[in-house]
């Protein structure tokens, strides 16, 4: 069922939805609460609607009014919460939004620094963006940079992502927004420090940590589509080194 036959059969809903996620994303303290049940019921639900090509003709049920408060839940200590919010998201915005809402994510990214930034907001604002162009792929769609982005400038403010980052779930997260950018761009800078990142990750990675098993596999993703030969062999070693790591502890 799509989004605007979804609220016209339940008008009701839509206004609790709107005051729920107003209410418990309008604190980071509710935000960061622990009791989530209503907030993840919520976003359970937006994320098995689809987009109605009418959205937003009745004014007073447009989801573009939902659209801030399932962004801010990127910021939730939750996992599941983190994860639909980026599924419920691609419900209240259209096609031609995404390359706004992606430029968006990135510019906040980028005025923010390792030290001001939480571990989960990060997780979830990459989340986010790349659940967006997952949908561009799943549609055929075509992503370009804003002339006011360069692309340089975004590969400096947030090498911090790899370099003073111990996390491997958001290294994952970063490494397979880079490689979501590399589908859409051509760019020798891109592949060099994308070349740089992946030696150093399979250098230095703590193998130990949560999330290793998907930074092993956008690992391996980005060394086919970079048809890097000379890595192939480190790649080997280090998911032979997983292996054994995860025998131990399971």
């Amino acid at each position: 069922m799509n989004s605007r036959e979804f609220f016209n059969k339940y008008p009701s809903l839509f206004h609790l939805f709107y005051q729920q996620l107003q209410q418990i994303t309008s604190t980071r303290s509710l935000i960061e609460s622990l009791s989530s049940s209503c907030l993840f019921a919520i976003l359970l639900i937006l994320h098995h609607l689809y987009p109605s090509p009418l959205d937003g003709i009745d004014c007073s049920l447009t989801l573009d009014k939902l659209l801030p408060f399932v962004i801010k839940c990127e910021e939730s200590p939750l996992l599941h919460i983190r994860e639909h919010s980026s599924k419920a998201l691609l419900v209240l915005i259209h096609h031609d939004q995404y390359s706004t809402i992606i430029h968006q994510q990135i510019n906040q990214l980028m005025k923010q620094s390792k030290n001001n930034i939480r571990q989960n907001t990060l997780h979830g604002r990459l989340l986010q963006i790349n659940a967006i162009f997952q949908s561009i792929k799943k549609n055929h769609l075509q992503f370009t940079f804003d002339l006011s982005f360069h692309l340089e400038e975004i590969l400096s403010s947030l090498q911090w992502c790899i370099y003073q980052n111990k996390c491997s779930l958001t290294q994952y997260c970063y490494l397979e927004l880079l490689y979501n950018i590399h589908r859409h761009i051509s760019s020798n800078e891109l592949i060099i420090k994308i070349n740089e990142y992946i030696n150093y990750i399979l250098k230095n990675a703590d193998k130990s940590t949560i999330g290793i098993e998907d930074l092993t596999r956008i690992l391996t993703r980005l060394i086919i589509r970079l048809e890097n030969v000379e890595i192939q062999s480190k790649l080997f070693l280090f998911v032979e080194q997983n292996y054994v790591l995860l025998k131990q502890f399971y």
